[in-house]
């Protein structure tokens, strides 16, 4: 008795840098991308950045020009979520007393780009038995 075998031919993946899929983010890289989502975040709401979708479509292909890598607006935008998750996760250590201190190499840029934010530094902090409210004074020289 013969069987009939039905094979399905899936591509080989490849470790190639330009896979859609995933993409491995070197810190050159990630700071092109910080500089650009910086300089097109303002930009959102015009008419020539409608969206945020339209942002990372943007962002995408100016890298695209820059690095010559194929980097989707997928990628732009996941990799914005995983930064925008770790600053937070890094300030909060920085704001919890008695934690070891964390290290985050992109601070610095995010601070610029997320520092205003409410959600990340609000102006008063609630707990169950305070009300705190955080007074910026302006520098003087």
């Amino acid at each position: 008795m013969k069987h009939l075998l039905e094979y399905v031919i899936l591509p080989v993946g490849s470790s190639n840098e330009d896979s859609h899929d995933s993409y491995r983010w070197t810190h050159g890289y990630t700071l092109v991308f910080l500089d650009l989502y910086e300089t097109y975040r303002k930009q959102v709401g015009t008419l020539r950045v409608k969206s945020f979708k339209k942002m990372f479509e943007e962002i995408s292909k100016e890298i695209k020009i820059k690095t010559e890598k194929n980097i989707t607006p997928t990628n732009c935008e996941n990799r914005w979520k995983v930064l925008e998750r770790a600053y937070k996760k890094y300030i909060l250590n920085i704001n919890t007393t008695g934690s070891a201190r964390k290290e985050f190499e992109y601070a610095d840029v995010m601070h610029n780009i997320l520092g205003k934010k409410k959600n990340i530094h609000p102006e008063i902090l609630l707990s169950s038995e305070t009300v705190d409210v955080i007074v910026e004074t302006p520098e003087t020289s």
